[in-house]
């Protein structure tokens, strides 16, 4: 049988946006079998997948400058794989990753044109002299949840497709481990507020102080206990939010649930609020309410997208808006500027609280 190697590195809320298409991927290449690099992080997720044989991972360490040690163990993991075409779909590429393109041996090496955000022009100009098809994009602003689409387009996938929608694969184990959580922590189903205040960009992070005073707005509305999540890298940021907030009742699952029973926790929530990042992409995969707090770097190009009555963000737009994150300010003013009534009146538009 034929084989294909997806190489997606991106942290959970891009890979999330990917999973709406792999089914398609599935379709389009029937014939073949398909694996997929993809980073570490999003494990929990991938290793459910019914469209994927095999899985490869990497992390963001062996790409840190001059780490030449895990550079070299990634060439003796993954030097020796062949496959009859390798696909790296991504729109922004990465130059430290399309060195993995350079040591997997592959027929076709493909390449989204994409936008040059990540990468200098001469660089850009060198790697694609080592792909066999670079394929074209549109102009202009689009969802990245649409460029994934419009990717696979290029490759000659052309079966409709009337609603793209995120996917998260779970099973019976992972409902009774939530179950658990939910007794050992006695939260019931629509009882409760799952908030997020991290992301593995600390740039998209709104301030300590007004999620203290949102948690207690929230828990003065109609006492639903505050779920916390995030990963452990996050536990520092969750643990000053939680000092001398005793007054709240706040149940904190900062890392200690896997990310498929986080999606049944998110799922079984009143409504999710949180910064850009993983569990607000998971919330919109189990069509659970969720207000985004977001900022102007990539605005409406990660979120939101699919239903927006559901997904709704809250945004301040300034003249520096689409900045790529190379931002003006010390702090994000466009994050910074937004205040505690505005998540509020957000939320009471999404949901009734």
């Amino acid at each position: 049988m034929k084989t294909i190697l997806i190489i997606r590195p991106d942290h959970i809320g891009d890979f999330i946006i990917f999973t709406a298409v792999l089914k398609y991927y599935k379709l389009h290449f029937s014939d073949y079998k398909i694996d997929i690099l993809c980073n570490k992080c999003n494990k929990d997720l991938v290793i459910k997948c019914p469209y994927i044989e095999k899985t490869f991972y990497i992390e963001d360490h062996y790409f840190r400058k001059y780490n030449y040690f895990n550079k070299i163990l990634m060439w003796l993991k993954f030097h020796n794989l062949k496959y009859d075409i390798i696909i790296y779909p991504v729109f922004s590429r990465c130059p430290k990753h399309e060195w993995l393109l350079k040591i997997i041996k592959g027929k076709d090496k493909i390449v989204f044109q994409g936008d040059s955000s990540n990468d200098p022009a001469w660089e850009r100009i060198n790697n694609n002299l080592n792909y066999t098809m670079i394929v074209p994009c549109s102009n202009g602003q689009m969802p990245e949840i649409e460029r994934n689409l419009e990717f696979l387009r290029g490759l000659g996938f052309s079966r409709k497709v009337d609603k793209l929608h995120t996917e998260i694969w779970l099973s019976e184990q992972d409902y009774n481990e939530a179950k658990l959580i939910m007794e050992k922590y006695k939260i019931s189903q629509n009882e409760y507020v799952v908030c997020c205040p991290g992301a593995y960009n600390s740039i998209k992070h709104w301030s300590v102080k007004n999620w203290k005073v949102l948690l207690s707005r929230l828990w003065g509305i109609n006492r639903n206990k505050i779920v916390l999540i995030g990963s452990k890298k996050e536990s520092i940021l969750l643990r000053s939010l939680i000092k001398n907030m005793k007054k709240v009742e706040i149940i904190n699952l900062c890392g200690e649930v896997n990310l498929r029973v986080l999606a049944i926790i998110i799922q079984k929530a009143k409504f999710v609020v949180g910064v850009d990042s993983g569990p607000i992409h998971i919330a919109a995969g189990m069509n659970t309410p969720n207000i985004c707090i977001v900022g102007g770097g990539h605005f409406n190009r990660f979120y939101p997208y699919g239903d927006l009555n559901l997904n709704r963000v809250i945004c301040n737009k300034l003249d520096c808006y689409d900045c790529n994150w190379n931002c003006l300010y010390l702090k994000p003013k466009c994050i910074d500027s937004i205040t505690v009534d505005d998540v509020v009146q957000a939320i009471k538009k999404t949901v009734t609280i």
